[in-house]
């Protein structure tokens, strides 16, 4: 008897399993159609954040990139672009401590929350 094909996402899982947990830091860059007061998007309709995310993986890679397929080229270009300047902050801001391993670094916090009601 012939044992079925595996779905691709059955196949992801099964590779993902076998990952170790690695933390590190992920920014992100997005259109906000309706931005708000905790989610304020530029003048272009982008919307930039970062936060500390902890994952399953199997390599090593110090940076990763990943461009969603379908994304227009001009505006991945210019929001390659901000995220670089918001690193660059980052990294100015808290020194060699910008990217240490959990608890050896100062939290940082990408917008200003003081006006959010909570």
């Amino acid at each position: 008897m012939k044992t079925p094909e595996l779905s691709k996402k059955e196949r992801l899982l099964r590779r993902y399993a076998e990952g170790r947990p690695t933390e590190f830091y992920q920014f992100d860059a997005f259109f906000m159609t309706q931005a708000d007061s905790v989610m304020p998007a530029d003048d272009d309709g982008h919307c930039l954040m970062g936060s500390t995310v902890t994952e399953l993986r199997n390599s090593d890679v110090a940076v990763r990139v990943q461009i969603r397929a379908g994304t227009d080229a001009k505006a991945a270009l210019q929001m390659l672009e901000k995220l670089t300047q918001f690193v660059r902050a980052e990294v100015d801001e808290a020194a060699s401590r910008a990217f240490a391993p959990d608890g050896e670094r100062n939290f940082y916090c990408v917008q200003d929350f003081s006006e959010v009601p909570f």
